[in-house]
């Protein structure tokens, strides 16, 4: 369901193997020069016409059937073809690589997220900061996961963000209002009353895929993670312990269920809360979605009504964080089609293809990047995360990815730690510190 991956994984379980470029760096750096081809014009989406140009898009798995549907439309509309592949993720680092030193033009579009941004950029992608036009109807914090150095690398196709679910009807038993409160410490206090039998009252895979969940809980602090190019440590202060304290808070209190943090991934969690195994769960639209699901796979016993969908709460009263998956769509700077690349990628990120895509009109479902098209009046009624997602995408959602260096497994350490009880709040921050700082200078040495 949605082009998510296999049981156990998630898009962020895939973002951990990006290719280290640092002993490719002198060869790719001689190949970042734009005189090649000149940049398309910014016209296009549709309106131009391309007969016989024949586009190659290089796709994530997530995508391809969007893509496919989307350049089927396209192609009617501009009399060009378009094809849709799949590049494996584990070739797909290096195939961007191997394309910048030959300079290939085999793919006209190309598959773009925050480690393919940080890592490649300018190397493989154009600008379209201009070319796009108007881009103030995309989730803002999409077009900062596509964004490097004030250029803009690729248009945003879905904007999918942690969102707090929970079953109406185990609230409504317990004796809670519907509403959630504002901050964690109000939601921990639910945890004696959810706790029925060998149900959790939330589940969150902390000891395996727990990073994006800390950011969630740190963004509502309003705190940065690291500097954009990843050269400066920037949680190594109070916020940061705020964090970790706050999450700690939710094992003490027995919110967070053991069950639930020893899971392999958000899918996994997202099956507990389906079969009524936890009261709530936080997940991605993406798998939080599976709830309404009728098929079997799912395994959901949860009632159309009963599945509760709200903005994350924050650390303090009156805010909010989560983190944002996004994927979008750039144009390979080393292409012969970049016109017809432009009105593809325009029409594919566009409000009209956006509204389909959210609607299961192209094949699957996926969250919009479009403000607007979340706003629809037919979306909020047939998309049931629609109102959640616009409300969550007011907060602060950086997600900055694990390239250059992989500093996941400190903060995994620490999360693993915390709920066992092994660490205190200060232990977890202050090693996580001093590991994800030994990774920065060891990067920095390469």
């Amino acid at each position: 369901m949605n082009g998510l991956p296999a049981s156990g994984t998630s898009r962020r379980t895939l973002l951990r193997n990006v290719l280290a470029l640092a002993a490719a760096a002198p060869v790719l750096a001689a190949c970042t020069d734009d005189g090649d081809t000149p940049a398309p014009s910014a016209s296009g989406g549709g309106d131009d016409k391309f007969p016989g140009v024949a586009l190659k898009v290089a796709c994530n798995p997530t995508s391809q059937q969007a893509c496919a549907e989307a350049g089927k439309q396209w192609a009617a509309l501009t009399g060009g073809t378009v094809t849709a592949e799949i590049i494996p993720y584990a070739e797909r680092a290096t195939s961007y690589a191997s394309w910048i030193v030959s300079k290939d033009a085999s793919y006209d579009v190309l598959y773009a997220g925050v480690d393919f941004i940080s890592n490649f950029g300018d190397k493989i992608y154009l600008d379209l900061a201009k070319l796009l036009g108007d881009t103030s109807d995309f989730v803002p914090a999409a077009l900062g996961q596509l964004t490097k150095s004030g250029a803009l690398h690729a248009a945003p196709l879905f904007a999918d963000m942690e969102l707090f679910f929970h079953n109406k009807k185990n609230w409504a038993e317990a004796g809670l209002p519907e509403a959630l409160p504002g901050t964690w410490d109000e939601l921990y206090a639910y945890a004696p009353k959810l706790a029925v039998g060998n149900r959790e009252p939330c589940v969150v895979p902390w000891n395996n895929n727990g990073v994006p969940f800390w950011i969630a809980f740190f963004n509502s602090t309003g705190g940065q993670l690291f500097s954009e190019d990843k050269s400066q440590l920037m949680f190594d202060n109070d916020k940061g312990l705020q964090t970790w304290q706050a999450i700690a808070r939710g094992f003490q209190a027995k919110f967070f269920g053991t069950a639930g943090a020893n899971a392999v991934g958000d899918q996994d969690t997202s099956l507990l809360f389906n079969q009524n195994l936890a009261a709530s769960q936080i997940n991605t639209t993406g798998f939080g979605s599976t709830a309404l699901s009728t098929d079997p796979a799912a395994k959901s016993v949860i009632g159309k009504d009963d599945l509760g969908i709200s903005p994350l709460p924050g650390i303090a009263a009156g805010t909010s964080g989560s983190v944002i998956v996004a994927e979008g769509l750039g144009i390979n700077k080393f292409g012969k089609n970049q016109e017809a690349a432009l009105s593809f990628v325009k029409f594919a990120t566009g409000a009209q293809f956006q509204k389909q895509l959210v609607l299961g009109k192209a094949g699957q479902v996926l969250p919009s990047s479009r403000l607007s098209v979340s706003r629809d009046a037919e979306v909020a009624t047939s998309f049931p995360f629609a109102a959640a997602l616009a409300e969550q995408a007011k907060a602060q959602l950086a997600w900055p990815g694990n390239a250059p260096f992989k500093w996941n497994a400190p903060f995994l350490l620490g999360l693993t730690n915390l709920s066992k009880g092994t660490w205190t709040p200060e232990q977890a921050h202050e090693e996580t510190i001093n590991a994800v700082k030994k990774l920065m200078i060891a990067q920095m040495g390469a």
